[in-house]
């Protein structure tokens, strides 16, 4: 976490020795592309000068301010013991609930005279993968969860990312509101309670070769971010390859991949220099779950685990409403910096679609009866 022999600790001592303070830092697991840190200081804002000075490579969240050493070198970092009916520590994928839900915590801690804390682990300290956040909430490793990487876990959930079965938020929504008790069942079966969803942009189609129709997929190497992708794309003559995100940039410039499935507000932004076409046909959303752990939950006093759920219900749509908008201002600024932008015509979902729809019943045969019931319900409701 350092460029140019500079530290984080050198960022705190370019604030002056004037400074106290205990710090938190949570590493953003899916945000390493960021040539700088991008600060949540709840103290001093200076913070995030000295941090962007320092021109961290890997950005790091201040996610507490306390008392702590003098002067900026020697800082002791801290996390507090679990106590259960009086905090949760809260895991995420990266994605969004710990750099952007300070405000709803404080409120809950607020609402219970402090009395309730939800804590952020410090990154690192926890050695859970994104993809085993809902298995970690579930044997209380830790007890709040944002996961976005649960399929694996959770199959029944890769319903709502069938490449072309979604189109729109408005179906997102209804077949959301469709499956609610089926992710309920199936991450209850986990040890953990579901308290809401939000969801993430349309994954689209960018390539640095010619990419405005479903026929020039063909013969491209696209990067995807599940088989169910790399199955679209081998349908449409493509060929599907799983990277890593941090060796995308690498795999582009090699030729590794000539393209990838991404939304403009996650790597359109940030691969947009080796990509020159943008053919936006969306094939699925990509939705995160927030779980907690159901022993921890149900021992909760009733007016703590009221304020908690609320906050989480509240919360959760205004993080969908800012990133789909977060999604047209990218998508302009790709545009003014002249990428090449195709929309998918009504015949293009079409064609994708019924190319398509024989593998969703595949898919869901796969995972059984239940899966196949959901899926049956959530096509009704969305017209396919």
């Amino acid at each position: 976490m350092t460029s140019g022999g500079r530290t984080i600790l050198d960022a705190i001592h370019a604030i002056g020795q004037g400074f106290d303070g205990l710090l938190l830092l949570e590493t953003a697991q899916h945000r390493t592309f960021q040539q700088t840190a991008q600060i949540l200081a709840l103290g001093d804002q200076r913070l995030e000068v000295a941090a962007r000075e320092a021109r961290l490579l890997e950005p790091l969240h201040v996610l507490e301010v306390g008392a702590a050493a003098r002067g900026g070198v020697d800082v002791r970092v801290e996390v507090a013991e679990l106590e259960l009916e009086r905090e949760l520590e809260l895991v995420e994928a990266g994605h969004g609930v710990a750099h952007r839900a300070g405000e709803a915590f404080e409120r809950v801690a607020k609402e219970t005279n402090g009395g309730f804390q939800i804590k952020y682990p410090l990154g690192g300290s926890l050695t859970i993968k994104a993809t085993d956040i809902t298995t970690a909430v579930g044997d209380n490793v830790v007890q709040l969860g944002d996961d976005a990487f649960q399929q694996g876990n959770v199959p029944i959930t890769g319903i709502l990312r069938l490449p072309m079965l979604i189109t729109s938020a408005a179906e997102f929504e209804k077949a959301l509101a469709v499956m609610r008790p089926y992710l309920e069942r199936a991450f209850d079966k986990k040890g953990v309670t579901l308290l809401a969803n939000y969801f993430f942009p349309m994954q689209i189609a960018w390539s640095s070769k010619k990419l405005t129709s479903l026929d020039d997929f063909k013969n491209q190497k696209i990067r995807a971010t599940s088989p169910e992708q790399i199955e679209f794309l081998k349908r449409f003559g493509a060929n599907g390859l799983t990277v890593g995100g941090s060796e995308v940039p690498s795999a582009l410039e090699r030729g590794v991949v000539d393209g990838v499935l991404t939304a403009n507000a996650g790597g359109g932004k940030i691969w947009k220099d080796l990509l020159k076409y943008c053919y936006e046909i969306g094939l699925n959303y990509f939705e995160d779950n927030i779980v907690v752990n159901k022993e921890a939950y149900a021992k909760l006093p009733a007016a703590y685990k009221e304020s908690l759920t609320k906050a989480i219900v509240e919360l959760t749509p205004k993080m969908t409403t800012m990133m789909a908008q977060e999604e047209i201002d990218e998508a302009a600024k790709r545009k003014a910096e002249g990428m090449v932008q195709t929309k998918a015509t009504p015949e293009d979902y079409k064609r994708g679609a019924e190319r398509m729809v024989d593998f969703w019943d595949v898919w869901a045969k796969r995972h059984g009866a239940e899966t196949q019931e959901a899926l049956k319900k959530v096509r009704l409701n969305v017209n396919q």
